[in-house]
C-alpha cells in the first residue's frame, strides 16, 4: 500500500509524492515473479466540494491541528501557510475540476491497481464527507477513467451473538 502522505528527504523537501513512491512501484513490479499479476493500493488525501473556498476553510481547520502534531513530533514545514500545509500532506481538494487536475498531475496513482481516498487531515463534517463520496462517484473518478468493479463473491456476514 502506498501512503497517502510522506516525510520528504532532508534535501529534496519538496519532491512530489509520485517522485518518492514510482521507485517503490518499480522495485515492486521487478521483484514479481512472472506471471504474477501485480497488487498496488493507492491512498490519497482527497476532500471534493462545490466551493473551493468553503473546501480550503475546512482544509485550514484540519490541517492546523495536524501542523500542531508536525510540530510536536519535532518536523518544522518549511511553509506553514495553507497552500505549504496542502502541499506538505500532499492534499488534493476543491471542486471536482480542481479535483481531477490535482490528481492527474500524481504519476503513481497512474499504476495502482486499487485506489482509496480518505478526507484524513481535512476531517470535514460527516455531511460533508458523504457529499464529497457522491461528487467522487459522479464527477472524479469517471473523469480518471476508474470505474468500480465487481467484488469476485459476496463477503459472508460477521454478526456476533448477543451476550445475556
Amino acid at each position: 500500500m502506498l501512503s497517502r502522505t510522506q516525510p520528504r528527504p532532508a534535501d529534496a523537501p519538496d519532491m512530489p509524492l509520485d517522485a518518492l513512491q514510482n521507485p517503490i512501484i518499480d522495485a515492486y513490479l521487478a521483484a514479481l515473479p512472472p506471471g504474477v499479476e501485480p497488487r498496488i493500493m493507492g491512498s490519497r488525501t482527497l476532500f471534493v466540494c462545490e466551493d473551493n473556498a468553503r473546501a480550503r476553510d475546512f482544509a485550514a481547520q484540519g490541517l492546523s491541528r495536524g501542523l500542531e502534531r508536525l510540530r510536536a513530533a519535532g518536523h518544522r514545514p518549511a511553509d506553514e501557510s495553507l497552500d505549504g500545509l496542502i502541499r506538505a500532506f500532499d492534499v488534493h481538494l476543491g471542486t471536482p475540476e480542481r479535483a481531477i487536475a490535482s490528481l492527474q498531475q500524481d504519476s503513481a496513482l497512474a499504476r495502482v491497481t486499487d485506489l482509496a481516498f480518505q478526507v484524513h487531515s481535512i476531517d470535514p463534517p460527516h455531511r460533508e464527507i458523504l457529499r464529497s463520496i457522491a461528487l467522487i462517484a459522479r464527477d472524479v473518478a469517471p473523469a480518471l477513467g476508474w470505474r468500480r468493479s465487481e467484488p469476485a463473491a459476496a463477503a459472508p456476514s460477521h454478526q456476533t451473538e448477543e451476550r445475556v
